[in-house]
């Protein structure tokens, strides 16, 4: 068994753990599989699924704002794995979101029963805008196999850069809402991690980690397929990320001190 079959081995060896473990928790309840409940609804479920996923699929818009926005063309032979992690972690983390509701079969509610001032509306909205961006981005993709929807493929790859603008957009509202959602339970967080900058941090979290994530799957891509490496062009990325981490510690320098 070559090393490609083996990681497909592991990966459904999870996804039938995941499935059997969600199976049990739409028929016996969350707290059967989380030992979450009313009186402690937030756990290290929460810090290990939605939050951490969605930063790391920073990716897809980040690198896409660098190929398109900012016009860097060494990058772009990325932007389709970019965006299709992007895509997989973001259809990860709702799912993530409705297997943890309490409600799972209410999860549509954000679409008809709006309330303006809630920060989880906002979360519930940017993931559903984001997803079908992310969505109309990729699709491209899998339909250059086929030629009987080829005018779709053609239209989406035309506007192509308004999708970019609109998923740059969306994004960065959804990860300095997730900053928002701790910035209003301040007794979930440790004194020292409670700021008011939250959302800003949060954010730029997102934009270095992102580029990172990408690295870590065009690696294990590399391993799995025995494909040689474009160092040069990691190496912009990873260095870019270590600016924007540096800029993040010294947003918190500045914060605590």
């Amino acid at each position: 068994m070559n090393r490609v079959n083996i990681f497909k081995s592991i990966l459904w060896a999870i996804t039938g753990v995941a499935i059997a473990f969600g199976m049990t928790r739409m028929l016996f309840g969350l707290g059967s599989v989380s030992n979450l409940s009313d009186a402690t609804p937030w756990g290290i479920w929460k810090g290990l699924n939605v939050v951490p996923g969605i930063a790391l699929a920073g990716g897809g818009f980040v690198v896409t704002a660098i190929i398109y926005i900012m016009r860097r063309e060494e990058f772009h032979r990325y932007a389709k794995v970019s965006v299709l992690l992007a895509f997989l972690g973001y259809l990860t983390a709702a799912t993530a979101l409705v297997v943890e509701l309490g409600l799972p079969w209410m999860v549509w509610h954000p679409i008809i029963y709006w309330q303006h001032h809630s920060a989880l509306f906002e979360i519930s909205w940017c993931v559903m805008l984001y997803l079908t961006v992310l969505f109309l981005e990729f699709i491209p993709v899998p339909l250059e196999e086929t030629g009987r929807l080829a005018g779709i493929r053609k239209f989406l790859t035309k506007y192509k850069i308004v999708l970019v603008f609109l998923g740059v957009m969306i994004s960065t509202l959804h990860q300095s809402s997730l900053g928002t959602l701790f910035l209003i339970i301040p007794e979930k967080l440790h004194p020292l991690w409670y700021s008011s900058l939250l959302p800003i941090l949060f954010f730029v979290s997102a934009v270095a980690t992102g580029p990172l994530m990408l690295i870590l799957a065009v690696l294990t891509i590399s391993h799995l397929y025995r494909k040689p490496l474009e160092n040069d062009i990691l190496s912009k990325l990873g260095f870019a990320s270590m600016i924007v981490l540096a800029i993040y510690g010294l947003i918190r320098l500045i914060d605590i001190g």
